[in-house]
């Protein structure tokens, strides 16, 4: 049994790094030496990715000779499973021998399996390791992960959305748990687009909320 007992803020740092990202030695900064990116918005999203940059959680791209933040840029399955699993410190790895489309030996296999074992993710024959993920099934994702559901069937934390009937049935108590905690909080119209996928300046906006937080995951991965 091995507990675990660290800020969110080091889930942030893991979730929000890319694999692609460029060495910070490579990054272009002001006179002030702070980090320049030619898209960074200035919207709703600006406020929790100039913290990520800041805090040294999020790095960019050099794609033309341009320094970019990729704001828009979307998240695959397989990425937010290595993700998450690496943010928890999971060790204990399932077997996947069942599932078709993850080739053996590839680099999101051994996390793929730590991400069934963990609860995040259910084993089915086909993982669809790289398809790009919604915005329900992130949610859904890290409420798995953080240990957040609605106690019994009162997903009145979701009334307030247009669109809540869009939900899948099988992540209502997550998305419920994520909006009543505060952790997700919708569109300016009023909707959630469950269906739609997420962005990085998306995800960022979430996990500025929860790097307030401590977590004290109890159980063994």
């Amino acid at each position: 049994m091995r507990s675990y007992r660290f800020k969110l803020l080091a889930i942030v740092l893991v979730l929000l790094m890319i694999v692609t990202s460029v060495p910070s030695a490579a990054l272009e900064r002001d006179k002030a030496g702070n980090l320049v990116f030619a898209d960074m918005p200035n919207n709703w999203a600006t406020e929790a990715l100039v913290n990520a940059v800041n805090n040294g959680l999020l790095n960019g791209y050099i794609e033309e000779g341009k320094q970019l933040i990729k704001p828009n840029g979307v998240l695959k399955r397989s990425e937010m499973l290595t993700i998450v699993t690496r943010a928890f410190g999971a060790e204990v790895i399932a077997d996947l021998s069942s599932v078709v489309d993850i080739p053996k030996g590839v680099w999101y296999e051994e996390s793929i399996g730590k991400a069934v074992q963990m609860g995040i993710t259910d084993l089915k024959g086909r993982m669809q390791p790289t398809r790009t993920v919604t915005r329900e099934e992130v949610f859904t994702t890290l409420a798995k992960a953080f240990k957040l559901k609605t106690v019994g069937d009162d997903y009145t934390a979701l009334d307030v959305f247009k669109d809540k009937s869009r939900i899948s049935k099988s992540m209502r108590s997550e998305m419920n748990a994520m909006v009543a905690a505060g952790y997700l909080a919708g569109y300016p119209d009023g909707t959630l687009k469950p269906k739609a996928s997420i962005t990085r300046a998306e995800f960022a906006t979430i996990m500025n909320r929860l790097v307030r937080q401590y977590i004290y995951p109890g159980s063994s991965y």
